[in-house]
């Protein structure tokens, strides 16, 4: 019965129910249970598909980062990367400036 509802061969070939209520009824059944089926299915591919996207997405961004950065290091000469050092050695000493020897213009 299954392979004639999924084929639409014999009764189930036509575009209304059978005439038997039993028939019918089967039939009607079976095509509100696979319209359920297909409407679950579509949600979940639709959710794997947005989940797909959204790491594809990152992977991109993250590849563009990694690229740039690459790109930025070969333009930079080593004297200018010892001074990039240099300042972020500095900046790590200093911290995040939150804290009490932070100079504001307020004092």
């Amino acid at each position: 019965m299954g392979r004639a509802i999924r084929n639409r061969t014999g009764a189930h070939g036509r575009g209304e129910p059978p005439r038997d209520p039993a028939a019918a009824w089967t039939w009607r059944s079976s095509t509100t249970n696979s319209t359920a089926a297909r409407a679950f299915h579509s949600k979940a591919l639709q959710s794997k598909s947005d989940k797909f996207r959204e790491q594809l997405r990152r992977a991109t961004v993250g590849l563009i980062d990694k690229r740039a950065w690459s790109a930025q290091a070969r333009r930079t000469s080593a004297r200018q990367r010892q001074a990039l050092v240099g300042w972020l050695d500095t900046i790590r000493r200093i911290g995040k400036g939150h804290g009490i020897r932070v100079w504001t213009s307020s004092r």
